[in-house]
């Protein structure tokens, strides 16, 4: 929540601290008072509740893999994986990302819309190739990343070895 603090994104927003539920959720609607998305959530500890909110983020789960050839040390920060960079506290100058999946691209995109000089190092051809993504889409995705001033290197991104 950190990494906005301070953006254009977060003006006039004094407080961004998201409440995260784990668990499970189903969409009820909007509420018809405020216009408000309503979700009912039965979450991992057995709580079952009706929340309501004016932006939902959701997140359906996917957890990153720390290749055992780089030097993780979370203290050190400087290299991050996709659940660590949420706590980064700053909007770095320069980014690498890792990889042409949906959180990558996901990632690469709010970077640069921060304002990052972003790199994209892939092994694929493609961003979000094998991905259960349309090529089609693919494409306008790459293209898209490429047009904002994100520098994609395709075939480039093999570092586990």
């Amino acid at each position: 929540a950190d990494l906005f603090r301070g953006s254009s994104v977060c003006e006039g927003v004094d407080d961004f601290a998201p409440d995260v539920v784990t668990g499970w959720a189903s969409f009820a609607g909007r509420d018809r008072n405020d216009g408000s998305y309503e979700i009912d959530v039965a979450a991992d500890d057995g709580a079952s509740e009706r929340l309501s909110a004016p932006t939902v983020f959701v997140a359906t789960g996917s957890s990153s893999t720390r290749l055992p050839s780089l030097p993780w040390d979370d203290a050190a920060g400087w290299l991050f994986d996709s659940d660590s960079i949420v706590g980064v506290g700053r909007v770095p100058k320069k980014i690498l990302i890792q990889g042409g999946g949906l959180i990558a691209v996901e990632y690469a995109f709010i970077f640069r819309r921060l304002g990052s000089d972003v790199t994209v190092a892939l092994r694929e051809a493609n961003v979000l190739e094998g991905k259960a993504v349309d090529v089609d889409v693919a494409a306008a995705v790459g293209a898209r990343l490429e047009s904002r001033g994100v520098d994609v290197r395709y075939g480039d991104g093999d570092i586990a070895s």
